[in-house]
């Protein structure tokens, strides 16, 4: 009996020298660095100058009056209206010249819209149909790959940004309707009508401010 508990007292005493050297660190091994992922590298627009002639553009043309841009606003509607066209004809790569093209009209038309709201009908609708060609393009790109994300994120996000602003400058009286209708996309999730609105389990991304994402 004298020989068992002696053996029970050494085993216990093995078990807890070896549970204090496994919490000793291996000297020989450190934490190995990743590279950044191109999955997680954030985007910047870096383009702070940019936007600073772009707010020189608005306060001109607003200082000035609609007349002197009248003709500047319909060229950059016509060769907006002409890229989507091209758009709807083809199958294009996430890289293809027209979406930067696309992006660039939006912004450059976005001061002269918002010191003369008379184009802003126009200015949504012509946002709104390239976010639907944008859509449409993205379904044949492999989401895997940034530029195919970036693509989407500027021309998606940057012109809502582009038309948000615009729609800042504007009167009450001059403001668009409070429901913008779209495409009414297909779901198999359940839905229910909320203000005359079809509505389905992740449909709705509500704003939070400065946050860097949205909530549902």
């Amino acid at each position: 009996m004298k020989k068992l508990l002696r053996l029970s007292r050494y085993g216990a005493a093995g078990l807890v020298l070896l549970y204090a050297l496994l919490l000793i660190p291996d000297a020989e091994r450190s934490a190995p660095l990743s590279a950044p992922s191109e999955h997680v590298r954030p985007f910047f627009w870096n383009q702070d100058a940019y936007w600073d002639s772009l707010e020189i553009r608005f306060v001109n043309a607003r200082s000035k009056g609609c007349d002197l841009v009248t003709i500047l606003v319909q060229s950059a509607f016509q060769q907006w209206t002409y890229r989507l066209e091209t758009l709807d004809r083809g199958s294009f790569a996430p890289q293809a010249p027209v979406y930067g093209e696309i992006e660039q009209i939006t912004f450059q038309l976005g001061p002269w819209v918002g010191a003369c709201p008379q184009y802003l009908s126009q200015f949504i609708a012509l946002w709104s149909e390239t976010r639907r060609a944008v859509k449409n393009q993205s379904v044949r790109w492999d989401l895997n790959d940034r530029q195919a994300r970036e693509t989407i994120y500027r021309l998606l996000y940057g012109g809502r940004m582009a038309v948000e602003e615009v729609i800042l400058q504007s009167k009450p009286e001059e403001q668009p309707p409070d429901l913008l209708r779209c495409d009414d996309e297909p779901s198999a999730t359940p839905g229910a009508s909320l203000l005359g609105v079809e509505i389905h389990s992740g449909d709705i991304l509500v704003s939070r401010g400065g946050a860097p994402t949205s909530a549902l």
